[in-house]
């Protein structure tokens, strides 16, 4: 059923998904080291058996991140927008899909993104213990990595070389 989505075909097109773990995008070793730093600093903070000095700070920390995040959402639509407008002056309609998927499929990181940190951030309310220690760095790993690679994956595209190549052609 999801395969239907004309943006799930488009992912599957152009292999959008293997930017996850493809080899040569500098994105995934610095996500990887980030959650290493930072996975270590909770294990030596000791944050889940002191998580009740944590939570505060880690909620308004999610507020932030999802209110940057919806930013963000609207520089890609705005980012969008100006690629689209360019490529229709360069008549290159080819280059035009592949940058078009690439921000449509970084929207759809992004959007994925804010309404799990919102679903952390409910947990987080919560006053009951709900998920055990193992559960609580697994969402802390993924989620940190997650986030980590959405920013350098967005720096890659900046400087990715089909950029180059669309605006010399």
């Amino acid at each position: 059923m999801i395969k239907n989505y004309d943006s799930i075909k488009r992912f599957i097109k152009y292999k959008k998904w293997e930017d996850f773990y493809r080899k040569d995008s500098i994105a995934i070793p610095i996500a990887i080291f980030l959650t290493i730093v930072f996975m270590m600093a909770f294990f030596f903070l000791d944050v889940y058996s002191d998580f009740e000095y944590f939570q505060d700070d880690l909620k308004n920390l999610l507020l932030y991140v999802i209110a940057a995040l919806a930013g963000l959402v609207g520089i890609l639509l705005a980012g969008m927008s100006f690629i689209s407008s360019i490529a229709h002056t360069n008549k290159n309609e080819d280059a035009l899909e592949v940058i078009l998927v690439t921000f449509e499929f970084l929207s759809f990181i992004v959007g994925m993104q804010m309404f799990g940190f919102m679903l952390i951030f409910l947990c987080l309310s919560s006053n009951k213990a709900l998920i055990n220690i193992w559960l609580f760095y697994l969402i802390s790993a993924l989620s940190i990595y997650i986030l980590s690679f959405t920013i350098f994956y967005i720096i890659t595209i900046i400087v990715k070389k089909h950029f180059v190549n669309f605006k010399n052609k």
